[in-house]
């Protein structure tokens, strides 16, 4: 009789034994095998996580401002794009999104070295030079109000209330050459009058007035508006200003001061507002208006830079003037000069040929700045008190350069809009 020989039986003492069937050990298998899937699953997916923290916006800031390719306005700016992931800027067949566009323009047009370093050092997928100017030449950039800036101010506003909510508004017309082309992009003859009202001008423009937005809190300015003109008058002006602050009211934006230079039609569009800026000299001033929407104070500050060239400018043109004091003369800094290059020295002042004959530079600060100074202001008594026969009757030229120089010592010191604010907002 023939005996079965025996079967071996499964050993489960230990965890390394192998099943005895085999479908068992099939089993066991497929179990291992799914387990290793999901561990280098895990594994690639916690990688690509700590690969994507290292590429957003806000942890290359840091290294970009460490090899000084970005300051500290530019870093304040890309803050804004701070959780955005580099890496996963562009995907094959698919377009930028809106963030990145503004990214992207961002940090080509105020930091193209550390947009050429992602680029073609760390090998990001940052779009090519030519697509940003190709952006760029579809941006609306017609005159008028700019909807996509004003859109863009109050998205920053509703993110940042305390940094962009409160703002002063600065206006400047610019002589522009005269000069007419196609536009291509819009399929229309550019150069002609435009007021962004969609009429058709047969003029041609001689100047561009521009609208610009400056925060009170931050370093952070932009333009909202500009228009072609020819001739504006101050009625023109002021409805164009109000325009703007409406829109900008509208956006949830304030502004507190409205900032421009002292030409005459300025001074008529202030009037005009509300404000007295040529009264009687011995009456306050008026220096702000309503606002059109709310009917707070609005302040109006003129740009001391150019009211420091106005104050230089009036002395030599109408010299003599008569005060209480005696004459303030243009003359006395003539004769400063005379001396000074007659002995070879200077009296501890900057007066040259350039400050007394200033016809070829009126647009630099710096000459009236010098001019207008305290050391000008000292020289002339010392002068006097030397006996120079020409310097006899200084005291009031001399008076009257100490008062500019006070002033223009406080917009030094002091940011003119910031400072006016900071004084004057209790009261409104």
């Amino acid at each position: 009789m023939a005996t079965s020989s025996p079967q071996p039986q499964p050993n489960d003492d230990h965890g390394y034994a192998l099943p005895a069937s085999p479908i068992a050990l099939k089993t066991r298998l497929n179990e291992a095998l799914a387990r290793v899937e999901r561990l280098e699953r895990e594994k690639k997916n916690s990688m690509a996580r700590e690969k994507r923290a290292k590429t957003t916006v806000k942890s290359l800031l840091g290294d970009l401002r460490e090899k000084n390719l970005i300051n500290e306005e530019l870093k304040e700016k890309l803050e804004f794009y701070s959780d955005l992931q580099i890496d996963l800027m562009a995907k094959q067949g698919h377009e930028y999104t809106k963030d990145y566009r503004e990214f992207a323009l961002t940090l080509h047009l105020h930091g193209p070295k550390a947009y050429k370093y992602l680029r073609e050092t760390r090998h990001f997928p940052l779009p090519h030079p030519h697509t940003i100017q190709r952006w760029l030449r579809s941006v609306d950039a017609k005159p008028g109000l700019n909807k996509m800036m004003l859109d863009m101010l109050e998205r920053r506003c509703q993110g940042d209330q305390a940094k962009y909510g409160c703002v002063s508004l600065m206006l400047d017309a610019m002589s522009i050459r005269k000069h007419v082309q196609y536009n291509p992009h819009t399929q229309s003859m550019s150069g002609f009058v435009d007021m962004g009202d969609g009429n058709s001008e047969t003029e041609v423009a001689t100047e561009a007035l521009v609208f610009m937005v400056v925060g009170l809190q931050g370093h952070w300015k932009t333009p909202i508006a500009y228009f072609l003109t020819k001739s504006l008058s101050p009625e023109t002006q002021r409805v164009l200003l109000s325009h703007a602050l409406e829109e900008l009211h509208a956006r949830g934006i304030r502004v507190v001061c409205v900032t421009m230079d002292g030409h005459a039609s300025n001074v008529s569009m202030c009037n005009q507002l509300g404000c007295e800026l040529k009264g009687d000299p011995r009456e306050p001033l008026q220096t702000s208006f309503s606002h059109p929407v709310t009917g707070e104070k609005v302040f109006v500050m003129m740009d001391a830079c150019h009211m420091l060239k106005l104050a230089r400018n009036m002395l030599q043109a109408y010299s003599p003037i008569a005060t209480t004091t005696g004459q303030i003369n243009w003359r006395y800094i003539n004769h400063l000069n005379d001396v000074q290059k007659k002995d070879g020295l200077h009296a501890a002042n900057k007066i040259t040929d350039k400050h007394v004959y200033f016809e070829n530079h009126k647009m630099r600060v710096s000459l009236a700045a010098q001019t207008l100074s305290c050391s000008v202001s000292v020289t002339l008594r010392t002068m006097r008190d030397l006996g120079y026969s020409q310097f006899k009757d200084c005291e009031a030229t001399a008076q009257f350069i100490e008062v500019q120089d006070a002033f223009k010592c406080v917009f030094q010191v002091l940011d003119v809009s910031k400072w006016y604010v900071l004084h004057n907002i209790k009261y409104m």
